[in-house]
């Protein structure tokens, strides 16, 4: 009895869920939203509500583009709307629309919703409440704005695998502390001014992704709220206007990979407890009035390999235990007051020494359910200069950046071992001493920057090996001596080797010494060279004409008449064809004056 029962309830949840196309109809409720829907549109550029309409040969809204369905109890629901404008072919999106309507709280079996890039304005409807199923809420590029509804009942008041973007509009004010229920949650680019209720939640929260960057934030980041967000895998505040000091219990998030807080005003002394956050694999707190030294502890982050501590007020020696990261690819250090040398135990970043990919797999799996995949391992690089963003490319940067310290020493020839290096920033400094040659080693270089420091001696020979180079800066140094022959070194600007009174040759406007004695040397070589060309070209002519005479001599005359001396039988024959035609040429000729005397 038992398994009969247990096959009737497979049999009827099967019936349930059957998906087969015969079995899906779209009913008149569902339609009806859909086209007001439809109709808060007033812009369809690339024709993606072409399907959508009333007419009896479409009236099935399950067939229509970006709508899909299942069928359920005898009867079909909308599970899925994809209406994402977004066209890489054009500068304006799909779509241009009007409020969402209210009525589309009413598809209580929706799971995935995605309006992105739609046009849509006004505010959210507070029906959204209503989509008890819902799982991905993508509303990011629209044009919505205000403050956001309180959407706690029943949405979010239960686990599940949510996913919720709304970045890119104009939405303000608090955020209200129910999204913390979902797992991965874009705010970035609204204007919201209070994250607190967010940030310092009353009890554990699963939210493994937050973006909340380029908002309106400000104030401290609470101190005793953290340890509720120890899922937390991807956090990103930067762009912001956050202060006051990194609280001590921030280290309490121990899955944290990725933890961004540039372009804030933070400060006070980086927190000891930062570095038992050993996952991390990129640390970006540029930008910000940290002050004190980078503590030894540093060396914990086996997985680091992003490391920006740019434009802070950062002093003392780069700790060693910093040169241990074998994984590390992007270091940045630029703009802080750092003192101390360039250890020669450089070659242990390893990441730096090849082309090899050091990113991990971004998968997360929760405690309480495994999740999906996010690529969010992307960075702002000070790249040639100019701050950019990678991300799908930032595997393959390699950069080494300490410029505008008070570092000192000479350039350890161990450098030569990031051989995978394409940035090198060192200006602004009081390196001293020769340039090391190694750095001829770096073949991947494009950019290279060795200006406002105190070396001397010559541009190293080597450098006509840098092939890839965009940029060379060498100026305000103490270099001497000729600029290298290499066509590559000479095709940069002048600037980039003023301040180097010893420095002559091309670009450069000083000639070198004995450079008019060398030039002139090289005209007469040039003119000598030309001259005995043409000796040999002539030469050679002469010889080949000599040569031809006497082949044609060999060959032609004696080729014929020495056959006939040596050869009677040959001879008699030559003389009895010769004679045959005389007298052929005798008989025509005597014929013709016959003829002409008669007539």
């Amino acid at each position: 009895m038992t398994y009969l029962v247990i096959i009737c309830y497979i049999l009827f949840i099967l019936s349930c869920y059957n998906t087969t196309a015969e079995d899906v109809r779209c009913t008149q409720q569902e339609r009806k939203v859909l086209l007001e829907l439809k109709n808060n549109i007033v812009v369809d550029r690339c024709g993606l509500l072409a399907s959508w309409g009333n007419q009896e040969d479409n009236k099935d809204c399950c067939k229509w583009k970006g709508v899909h369905c299942t069928s359920y109890i005898n009867s079909s629901v909308i599970i899925k709307i994809d209406l994402h404008g977004f066209d890489a072919s054009s500068p304006y999106p799909c779509l241009e629309g009007e409020p969402i309507p209210n009525s589309i709280g009413s598809l209580g079996k929706l799971r995935y919703l995605d309006l992105s890039h739609a046009g849509f304005g006004g505010g959210i409807p507070c029906q959204l409440r209503h989509l008890s199923k819902l799982e991905t809420l993508f509303i990011s590029s629209n044009s919505f704005e205000g403050k956001l509804p309180n959407l706690s009942h029943p949405i979010f008041d239960h686990w599940r695998p949510l996913e919720v973007d709304l970045s890119f509009n104009s939405f303000e004010g608090t955020i209200p502390s129910f999204l913390g229920n979902v797992s991965s949650l874009k705010l970035n680019n609204n204007k919201f001014s209070n994250p607190i209720p967010l940030l310092c939640p009353k009890s554990k929260i699963v939210l493994l992704d937050l973006d909340l960057s380029n908002n309106l934030s400000s104030g401290e980041l609470p101190d005793d709220c953290w340890e509720n967000m120890d899922e937390l895998s991807y956090l990103n505040l930067e762009s912001n206007q956050f202060s006051g000091k990194l609280p001590q219990s921030i280290g309490a998030i121990k899955q944290l990979q990725s933890f961004r807080l540039c372009d804030n005003t933070f400060s006070g002394v980086l927190p000891i407890s930062l570095w038992n956050c050993s996952s991390l694999v990129i640390l970006d707190i540029g930008d910000n009035q940290f002050s004190g030294i980078i503590p030894p502890e540093i060396g914990n982050l086996r997985s680091l390999v992003d490391l920006n501590l740019r434009k802070n007020r950062l002093v003392g020696k780069i700790p060693s235990t910093l040169f241990t990261l074998s994984s590390l690819q992007i270091l940045d250090l630029s703009g802080n007051r750092l003192t101390g040398t360039i250890p020669k135990s450089i070659y242990n970043l390893t990441g730096m020494s090849n082309k090899t990919i050091f990113l991990p797999n971004s998968t997360i799996i929760s405690s309480h359910k495994s999740f999906t995949k996010y690529p969010h391992y992307a960075a702002w690089v000070k790249w040639k200069r100019v701050q950019q963003k990678f991300g799908n490319l930032l595997g393959l940067v390699k950069s080494f950046d300490v410029s505008n310290n008070n570092l000192q020493g000479e350039i350890p020839s161990e450098i030569s071992y990031l051989g995978g290096l394409v940035s090198l920033d060192l200006s602004r400094n009081k390196f001293s001493g020769t340039i090391t040659s190694n750095i001829g080693q770096l073949t991947s270089l494009e950019f290279l920057d060795l200006s406002n420091n105190r070396f001397c001696g010559e541009i190293p020979m080597s450098f006509v090996n840098l092939s890839y180079l965009g940029i060379l800066d060498l100026s305000n140094n103490n270099l001497s001596g000729r600029i290298p022959l290499g066509t590559q070194l000479r095709g940069f600007d002048a600037s980039y080797y003023m301040g180097n009174p010893g420095l002559c040759g091309e670009p450069l406007p000083k000639t070198c010494p004995g450079d008019e004695a060398f030039n002139k040397s090289r005209d007469g070589e040039d003119i000598e060279l030309t001259r005995q060309d043409k000796d040999d070209e002539e030469g050679v002519f002469s010889l080949g004409l000599y040569i031809s005479v006497v082949l044609g001599f060999i060959f032609g005359f004696w080729g014929v008449y020495g056959t006939l001396v040596l050869k009677t039988s040959w001879r008699q024959a030559y003389f009895r064809c010769v004679d045959s035609i005389k007298d052929r040429f005798y008989v025509i000729i005597a014929v013709n004056l016959a003829r002409v005397s008669k007539a």
